[in-house]
This record gives structure tokens, sequence and C-alpha cells, in this order.
């Protein structure tokens, strides 16, 4: 007898919330939140936990005040996908399929304009990437740091979980009003 394996996630509220289908209207900013907060970057290769939550929270404070929202949201798909290290992520195309129907249902559920984030916010990940490399000692798995644009001044200090949680919802309600 085989069994039928689950294509859908159950989230923190408990939606359910379909890798081929994502439905827009169980998308939730609470969900994102809590997921981002625990979800780690780099696979938790740094010393301490580092949220993809906090990444997001920081990167949408240091951009320009018209790419803050797109900035905090560019990563909220891993809210339901995880945080795939790039050296994986690149060699498996359902990866970026899966990223990019969830990335859709989002961007409907909270209204943003378009099917993917402007090309400015690709700049301030990369600002990030850099900020983190500097700060979290990482070589970006033979990635030239030449390549990217100065780190941000600012040190980043990880915060606990439930932290990047709050300044994540925080952020989001103060970029909605």
């Amino acid at each position: 007898m085989t069994t039928k394996q689950a294509t859908w996630i159950e989230t923190f509220t408990h939606k359910r919330l379909d890798f081929y289908d994502p439905d827009p209207s169980q998308i939730c900013i609470e969900d994102i939140a809590h997921h981002l907060a625990n979800v780690n970057r780099f696979g938790g290769s740094i010393y301490q936990p580092y949220s993809v939550a906090q990444h997001s929270v920081i990167m949408s404070r240091m951009c320009p005040p018209e790419l803050a929202l797109e900035c905090l949201m560019h990563d909220a798909e891993e809210a339901y996908l995880g945080d795939i290290v790039k050296p994986f992520k690149s060699e498996q195309p359902i990866v970026a399929v899966a990223a990019s129907r969830f990335e859709k249902a989002i961007r409907q559920h909270f209204g943003m304009p378009g099917e993917a984030h402007p090309p400015g916010v690709k700049h301030w990940d990369n600002v990030m990437l850099n900020t983190e490399a500097r700060d979290f000692g990482l070589d970006w798995y033979g990635t030239d740091k030449h390549d990217l644009p100065d780190a941000h001044e600012d040190i980043i200090i990880p915060w606990p979980w439930d932290v990047a949680k709050a300044e994540f919802l925080y952020r989001f309600q103060e970029l909605t009003r």
C-alpha cells in the first residue's frame, strides 16, 4: 500500500498552503513573521542564529523609503520554503518554480504590484550580503566580494527569534499604515 505524499505545509496559524498552487487567501503576515524569525540565514552556518526576518527588517531600514516594503518582503516566500543555501538552490529548478508561485501569491494577497520585486531590491540584498559577509566572516562559496556593493556601516548583532518576529511585524505595520 502506498501513501500519497502531502504537497502542502501547515503554517503557524494552522493554514494550509499547497506548494504547487498556494492560495493567496491563506497568506498572513503573522505566519510570515513567525516562520522567517525561525529560519536561519546561510543554513545556520554562523556562530549564533541569525534569522531571515532580521535580515529583511535591517534591509528595509537601510534602503530608500520607496523600496522599504519590497525589501521587507523580498524573502517572504522563505517563510514557506526555508532559506535554501545558494549552491544547492541554483542546482534545483523546482525550488525557483515554487518560490515564484509563493512570491506571486504573497504579492497578490498584500496588493503589491507586479509579479516580482523591482530591480533596486537586488542591490540592497547585495549590500546586506556584503555586510553579513563582513560581520559573520563568511566566504561566499567562492563568490568575489568585490562584485558586491560596499557593506553598510552598521554592524549586525543577531536578535533572538522573538525579537526578530516582533520587529518584522512592527516594521510591516509601520510601512502599511
